[in-house]
């Protein structure tokens, strides 16, 4: 007779149990319930994942060995940094302008007078005689060329100076490091601008003076030879050269600005011209700027 109640009975011991519902989480493979989102793996999270090929840019390759990616020359940054070293040693810079201005002016008074006393004769008619300079007039401008190399390269070495952070006493402003290479430097990208300005209208001259910025700087600098550091300042003038002409263009204009007072405004503006170059040249070779 059955029980009227429903009494469960009692289970066969050999017949086979269903398996236990899980008590733990769920695995990681399992499905989520229907409706619901899946819960975070366990663990380490995992590597992100690439794109495929024609998928999203990749990153910029790295630099190549001897190749320097620095920032962007800006030219406000340039004249900012040179208006602010010069204040910082203004009556250093104004008296080594006024010293080489009174050698140079020596140097090239004879070769000046000569020019201006042919000029006036030929406004008066007369007939100029004579081959031309002499043999001593001749070697005054050689020195009167190579002492101007020097006034360059002399700035040139004050402003990289300064660029480190240091501030040069005047009796520092003439010395240089490698001075005779940087003066050869300087006077054959002089001769080659004046041949390439009286060739092309002055405009062969101001391109190859863009171009030869930095070959002084790269020989005191960077110790580079000759000819090495006329083809390095060429390489990175050139894959710089918007923003190194929109430079030239400004210090131009700030030297004829300079010029307009009697020259007395190149007492600043041409150290100003030697300052910024400096920086441009350290920022675009990834070098000190203090």
């Amino acid at each position: 007779m059955s029980d009227p109640f429903g009494t469960t009975p009692t289970p066969d011991p050999n017949e086979p149990r269903p398996p236990a519902p899980p008590t733990g989480p769920p695995s990681a493979a399992a499905p989520p319930p229907y409706g619901q989102a899946a819960p975070p793996p366990y663990g380490p999270p995992a590597p992100p994942q690439y794109p495929q090929p024609g998928g999203f840019p990749t990153a910029p390759p790295a630099t190549p060995y001897g190749e320097f990616a620095g920032p962007l020359l800006r030219v406000g940054d340039a004249l900012r940094f040179a208006w602010a070293k010069f204040q910082q040693n203004a009556l250093a810079w104004v008296l080594f302008m006024i010293i080489t201005a009174i050698v140079t002016a020596v140097l090239n008074g004879p070769s000046v007078s000569a020019s201006l006393r042919q000029v006036q004769s030929a406004f008066d008619g007369d007939v100029i005689t004579g081959a031309g300079p002499g043999a001593g007039a001749l070697l005054l401008q050689l020195v009167a060329l190579i002492v101007g190399a020097a006034v360059q390269v002399f700035a040139m070495s004050t402003a990289l100076r300064e660029a480190d952070g240091s501030r040069p006493r005047l009796g520092a402003f003439f010395s240089a490091s490698r001075l005779g290479p940087a003066i050869v430097v300087a006077v054959l990208v002089s001769i080659a601008a004046s041949i390439a300005g009286a060739l092309i209208l002055l405009v062969g001259g101001l391109v190859l003076y863009l171009f030869a910025a930095f070959a002084v700087p790269f020989v005191l600098d960077r110790g580079l030879p000759v000819f090495g550091a006329i083809g390095e300042s060429f390489r990175v003038v050139g894959r710089n050269f918007g923003p190194m002409l929109l430079l030239l263009l400004a210090l131009i204009g700030i030297n004829i600005l300079g010029a307009i007072p009697l020259g007395l405004g190149l007492l600043v503006t041409l150290p100003l011209s030697a300052l910024a170059l400096a920086y441009a040249f350290r920022r675009l070779t990834g070098g000190t700027i203090v």
